[in-house]
């Protein structure tokens, strides 16, 4: 392989990285902050119960979620055990297809340059990026559609 093709591998892999989903760390209340208020949250509190409604604002010591039967409710976030948003489409589907469609649409065009003579036909990263972008796109499309929808947990208590 040619120093390209290997540069071409290692821009792909590290856009591969990028595209993961990152997990949450038990204990930091940076995502729940960041909401937007009249976001949908499911809040789960240590004690069992459960409150589903609009999220209001946060502070250092508290949460408040607006529910449809009881109104603004303020919770202790030490008595949280986790906040989730209901009902989200995942993107890992699709970024990992379109993660797997590259590395796979690299290759093939690598071994196709091979086949070309003299000509632009013939040079390997210009292959390797074209059925690339085709196969980042048909992985893309492919995740999308058997993407489900899930609770995505935004925090998670310490334990």
């Amino acid at each position: 392989m040619t120093k390209r093709c290997l540069a071409v591998l290692l821009v792909w892999v590290v856009l591969a990285m990028e595209w993961l989903p990152a997990g949450i760390i038990p204990g930091r209340w940076e995502k729940v902050d960041r909401l937007g208020a009249g976001t949908t949250v499911v809040v789960r509190l240590k004690a069992g119960d459960r409150l589903e409604g609009v999220f209001k604002s946060s502070d250092p010591q508290e949460l408040a979620v607006e529910t449809t039967s009881t109104g603004v409710r303020r919770v202790s976030k030490t008595s949280v055990e986790q906040v989730l948003l209901p009902d989200v489409k995942s993107k890992t589907p699709y970024r990992l297809g379109a993660a797997l469609g590259a590395g796979a649409g690299a290759a093939a065009g690598a071994a196709v340059a091979q086949s070309f003579d003299e000509t632009i036909m013939a040079r390997t990263e210009f292959q390797a990026l074209i059925f690339g972008c085709i196969g980042a796109l048909a992985g893309a499309l492919i995740g999308n559609a058997v993407a489900s929808r899930q609770d995505v947990v935004i925090y998670q208590a310490a334990h």
